[in-house]
């Protein structure tokens, strides 16, 4: 039973932290492409490229969300 609530709580503290990081990630990149001033194709291409590389650095996030709480 201690297994289920120690998980529930992980999947609760990552969606949490993901939606955070999503609101944080996407103001930055907005903001770092909007002062670079390239060609349109380049920006899509730059905009297409962070949308793809938010996922790295959360997949640590992902894996421990979904470990076992089994101990021995």
């Amino acid at each position: 039973m201690q297994q289920r609530y120690g998980m529930r709580w992980r999947i609760l503290a990552a969606g949490v932290t993901m939606i955070a990081w999503m609101i944080v990630y996407s103001v930055l990149a907005v903001t770092v492409i909007g002062w670079i001033d390239v060609h349109p194709l380049v920006e899509g291409l730059l905009y297409a490229g962070l949308g793809i590389a938010w996922i790295f650095p959360m997949i640590w996030l992902f894996k421990w969300a979904a470990k076992d709480d089994i101990a021995g």
